[in-house]
């Protein structure tokens, strides 16, 4: 969280349900600079309509047909 405080933007890509396990959900990153910019990037997205919540090269390659 020290990051935080003078920090413009985060950038994480665990998934979905991690941030806030971990304590570094956008709320709790706004309780230590209202300005910050979450940017979340997850394989399948923060909904992951694969429900399986993780993604590697081989589940990608596979769901993009190259398997």
């Amino acid at each position: 969280m020290k990051l935080v405080k003078t920090a413009d933007v985060v950038v994480e890509n665990y998934r979905p349900d991690v941030k806030d396990r971990l304590g570094i959900g956008y709320e709790s990153l706004k309780k230590v600079n209202p300005r910050v910019i979450l940017a979340s990037i997850s394989g399948f997205g923060q909904d992951d309509r694969t429900g399986t919540g993780r993604a590697s090269t081989r589940s990608r390659k596979a769901w993009a047909g190259y398997v």
